[in-house]
């Protein structure tokens, strides 16, 4: 599986419970596309548009005109760093922090690094 494959992988992801303290900023329906290791997310709308919830600026912006232009772009490697931080990525899984595919990889000033999932957040050494 290439890397964009598994940016893309976000089935059994509740859209609802991930955009709850978000409706402020995105208060339209959207659909779940792709999501990055920081759990910033790219969203559909129901006229096809995608949008990229950059959640580390508070944040939404229109991206792409449709999904098939959107993936066409998430294959660029310029597009691939901006969008779904690539070498960060590999940076954190050098130290060992790989989230599942339920989880991202979040910062508390107080608790330093965390993988956060639905269930509260697994402390890890960076």
């Amino acid at each position: 599986m290439s890397p964009v494959e598994k940016w893309f992988r976000v089935d059994g992801l509740e859209i609802e419970r991930l955009l709850h303290d978000w409706r402020w900023l995105c208060p339209s329906q959207m659909s779940l596309l792709a999501r990055n290791l920081f759990g910033e997310l790219f969203l559909q709308d129901e006229a096809g548009a995608v949008f990229w919830l950059n959640t580390t600026f508070g944040k939404l912006s229109k991206v792409a005109h449709s999904k098939a232009e959107f993936v066409e772009m998430a294959e660029t490697s310029e597009k691939r760093q901006d969008w779904f931080v690539v070498q960060e990525t590999e940076a954190y899984a050098n130290r060992g922090l790989v989230p599942s595919a339920a989880q991202c990889i979040g910062f508390s000033p107080n608790e330093g690094m965390r993988m956060r999932d639905g269930c509260g957040c697994k402390q890890r050494s960076t």
